[in-house]
């Protein structure tokens, strides 16, 4: 490193009094920290060619050119330096110099490369200097598309606005390392402004890196008209991953999507790329329509021919449908195949039926035809793919496809055609009122396939082998994420397909757990069991953390390792049996059906049942491989309404999951389908967010939720201060008549709460109670002679940010009681104008529950807008629903005009 005059130096108005030097060759990033420093900033910017900057800015930088392979660096006192180095710039060589001069000046260093140039050699020159940090980042992307072009994601970019296509390498799961330009910046900056003060390795990437189809998936999602392919590419890119730890910079959910989806919206087309986009876009409307086919339509009568084929389209639609839901997918694919040709022969025809009516000036008033003609065409063509993805995946699934890797990568991009296609006629007037509605009615099915979408080859063992634990949650015995675990499967997934699923007893697996675990406190007093199994491991309100708990216990039990968990209930059963009809059982002589079967599980499962025993082992094995059997062979199964009955019991929390893949994870928490508290609203100022959850255990080892039913209501008054107080009535009737499967009905029930929630009172039956803390120690409890508190125990938690009351209320056969929870919430609201939004949480494993909200709110108040359902009142606004799903509701209140 050579060295010029010594500088002068001022403080500048930031309070950096010595000038920063940013070495960067390519200038890029250089150019970006100028900007973020600030303009009176004292700034040596080594580089190559002259970057363009602001004259305020300009005025205080010192441009020392990088023409040599050590140039000249001027000589002085520095606060601190940036070192960015490109694979070209050849800057690791000179980083010893550098280090030097930081050394001797004790002033911090930051040497910034991408993750390609990352090796343990280099990683060594933490040692050196403790003042050195260290920056690895990842693939910058930015909306100018000639930024870093050997970075894949740049390529994709490029290619979806010029070309809208983009070509995945390989089979799509190789592994990349996106970052916004801007995000680069900021990790630069915190490094030497944040309190990072011991740590020296820094990462300016997502911690968990996405695959090269998700981030395709990502562009296409922002810009739907681009299309998806496989290239011919051989082979996995290089791998690199980093072994050694360090400090992640970027929040643990990096918004990716919305930064992908901020590129495209601004993205900027480098002019010498222009020419090529122009010469495409020609090219394309050469080619779109065939000459001779205008020509004939433009003199055959194109009126009375666009709209035969409209018909002629719309028909083989509905035939196509009705194929789909009776399991036909062969018939589905041909008349899904034929309406295609009949649109786009319609689509042919309009073109000089637009021109001719364009003519006479009145070409916008058969606008809405050609619309028409141009969702059909969508429509149809979503059918095809669809079909396609359909034939490929079930290839898969059987096990016959001869390249599983490169069928389903194929069948993914299909789906991912179909459903682009679909977006965008969503609210189409054009479309008729019946294709209208069925899209209406399938639009949650086809939002739930698109988000699962992107991490499906992972989940489907694809790359690798996965295994998943799966848990037959009995909810006739309710426990907090659906009910007692009475069996367990091993599903087994190798590369898209079912290699085995085994069905074992949970007491198998209990029988071998060597020592001791301490259960969860009402496990432990109430049930009672002084170990905690397998069997009991779903307690946690929160299933993540229960399927952490399975987890732990199946490999401390079994010595299985698992990829995720997935749990189950009576409920989902019932609805795959509607979905696929009766099912023979062979082995027991039994049909099952959907209104029988609670009743033959019970009778094969529980009658002479022992720890240890096979029965229910042997039923439920014996029902889900004639269940099998009749998916694979018979050809009159709905898929479409399987479909909608694995996305129907997800949205109702009858089955729940939960990976240990953080990508898919996310996915999972994002869309609410792993039955997990977390709570995606933001915290505003202007807006008060409550949360209400209801949650029950039966503790009394019987099935008598196959009996109760319950109905809660919530009265929430707003006082002049601005302060929230509720009433939450819980009302419980057990209908059973003691006999088994039912009983009384031992529950530990709690309410969950926002956090810091105060409890006023708790009432029974209109009776308030005496309430004490709980006794929670097993050293109180179990000892000689303990007598329980008559006044009621009270257990209080806190857990994922909420506050959470738990207390024993028994319900005796036969008998209907109430319990009622009075609480204050700490937040208040602003009576000048402010929101109260309402997160109702329904439990896994009840059906539905009757749920009544009334909410009242001062005078001086009006209400300015509420969510649909509710009902406005003067001084007040009520809400009545029976909750199948987790609900919100919010409505905005201000003051009067």
């Amino acid at each position: 490193m050579k060295t010029s005059a010594i500088l002068t130096t001022e403080e500048s108005s930031s309070g950096i009094k010595n000038p920063v030097l940013i070495v960067d060759k390519d200038g890029i990033i250089g150019k970006e920290l100028i900007l973020k420093l600030g303009k009176d900033v004292q700034v040596v910017f080594v580089t190559r060619g002259k970057h363009y900057l602001p004259d305020d800015y300009a005025r205080s930088v010192i441009f020392v050119p990088f023409i040599a392979k050590f140039p000249t660096i001027p000589d002085g006192s520095y606060s601190f330096m940036f070192i960015v180095d490109s694979a070209q710039s050849q800057i690791i060589k000179l980083l010893p110099s550098f280090l030097e001069k930081a050394r001797r000046d004790e002033i911090p260093i930051v040497y910034a490369l991408s993750i390609a140039q990352v090796n343990e050699k280099l990683l060594d020159f933490k040692s050196k200097y403790s003042r050195l940090k260290i920056l690895v980042y990842g693939d910058i992307f930015d909306k100018n598309l000639s930024l870093h072009q050997d970075a894949l994601i740049n390529k994709f970019l490029y290619d979806a606005v010029v070309y809208e296509k983009i070509e995945v390498p390989g089979n799509g799961l190789g592994k990349t390392y996106p970052v916004y330009l801007d995000d680069v910046i900021a990790c630069l900056l915190e490094t030497i402004f944040g309190a990072h003060v011991r740590e020296q390795l820094f990462f300016a990437f997502p911690k968990h890196s996405p695959t090269d189809l998700y981030i395709a998936h990502a562009i296409q999602k922002a810009k739907p008209e681009v299309k998806i392919d496989f290239s011919s590419q051989k082979g996995e890119r290089e791998r690199r991953d980093i072994l050694t730890p360090g400090l992640y910079l970027l929040e643990y959910k990096y918004p990716l999507d919305a930064r992908i989806r901020e590129v495209v919206s601004e993205v900027s087309i480098p002019k010498a790329h222009k020419e090529d986009l122009e010469k495409h876009i020609k090219k394309e409307k050469v080619s779109f329509f065939p000459a001779l086919l205008f020509l004939l339509f433009l003199f055959v009568l194109p009126f009375v021919a666009t709209i035969s084929f409209l018909v002629f389209g719309i028909l083989g639609l509905f035939a196509a449908e009705t194929s789909f839901n009776k399991g036909d997918i062969s018939s589905a694919a041909s008349w899904a195949g034929r309406s295609q040709a009949f649109f786009s022969v319609a689509s042919a025809s309009y073109e000089p039926l637009y021109f001719e009516t364009n003519i006479l000036g009145i070409g916008q008033k058969i606008a809405p035809l050609g619309q028409a003609v141009g969702a059909g065409k969508d429509i149809s063509g979503a059918l095809v793919s669809f079909s396609d993805a359909y034939k490929k995946l079930s290839l898969i699934l059987i096990g016959k496809s001869s390249n599983p890797e490169k069928d389903f990568g194929e069948a993914n991009l299909e789906l991912s055609d179909a459903l682009v296609s679909l977006k965008r006629v969503e609210g189409s007037r054009e479309l008729s009122k019946a294709i209208s509605a069925k899209l209406k009615e399938n639009s949650r099915l086809l939002n739930f396939v698109s988000s699962v979408q992107s991490v499906l080859p992972q989940l489907m063992g694809v790359g690798s082998k996965r295994n998943y634990l799966v848990l037959f949650q009995n909810n006739m015995e309710l426990r907090p994420t659906g009910g007692f675990i009475g069996s367990y499967g091993i599903l087994s997934l190798d590369k898209g397909k079912i290699s085995s699923f085994t069905i074992s007893d949970v007491y198998d697996a209990d029988g071998q757990l060597k020592g001791h675990v301490e259960p969860p406190f009402p496990i432990r007093r109430y049930l009672p069991s002084e170990h905690w199994y397998l069997r009991d491991s779903n307690f946690a309100l929160d299933f993540p953390k229960a399927a952490s708990a399975a987890a732990f216990f199946l490999k401390t039990e079994t010595k299985q390792d698992i990829d995720g968990v997935m749990a189950i209930d009576v409920f989902f059963v019932q609805k795959l049996l509607v979905a696929m009809g009766d099912v023979r059982v062979p082995e027991y002589n039994e049909t099952v059906t959907a209104e029988n079967f609670f009743k033959l599980a019970v009778a094969h499962s529980q009658k002479d049942f022992f720890p240890g025993s096979t029965q229910k082992k042997d039923f439920l094995g014996a029902l889900f491989r004639a269940m099998q059997q009749r998916f694979e062979t018979k050809k009159d199964i709905s898929y479409v309404a399987l479909v909608k009955a694995i996305e129907e019991s997800i949205a109702s929390k009858d089955i729940l999951l939960v990976s240990f893949s953080p990508t898919a994870q996310g996915v999972f928490t994002i869309n609410n389908w792993s039955g997990s508290l977390w709570d995606q609203r933001q915290e505003r100022k202007d807006v008060v967010n409550d949360f209400v959850g209801i949650n029950e255990a039966n503790l009394g080892v019987n099935k008598v939720n196959y009996f109760v039913t319950r109905k809660v209501s919530k009265n929430t008054i707003v006082n002049d201060e601005g302060e929230i107080s509720s009433e939450v009535n819980i009302s419980f009737e057990n209908k059973s008549d003691g006999s088994w499967p039912g009983g009384n009905y031992k529950n530990y029930l709690r309410i969950i709460l926002p956090q810091g929630t105060v409890l006023s009172s708790v009432s029974i039956d209109g009776k308030e109670q005496e309430t004490v803390e709980a006794v929670i120690s097993p050293l109180v409890y179990e000892s000689t002679g303990f007598k329980p508190p008559k006044s009621l125990e009270v257990e209080r938690t806190e857990q994922d940010a909420k506050t959470v009351f738990g207390v024993l209320f028994n319900i005796p056969k036969g008998s209907k009681r109430t319990i009622t929870f009075a609480y204050t919430i700490p937040s208040k609201l602003d009576l000048l104008a402010s929101t109260y939004n309402l997160k109702i949480v329904k439990q896994p494993g009840v059906l539905s529950i009757p749920f009544e909200f009334y909410l009242s709110y001062p005078t001086s108040q009006e209400i300015i807008s509420a969510s649909g359902a509710i009902i406005r009142h003067k001084e007040s606004a009520s809400f009545e629903k029976d909750i199948i799903s987790d609900e919100e509701i919010s409505v905005k209140l201000a003051k009067n005009k």
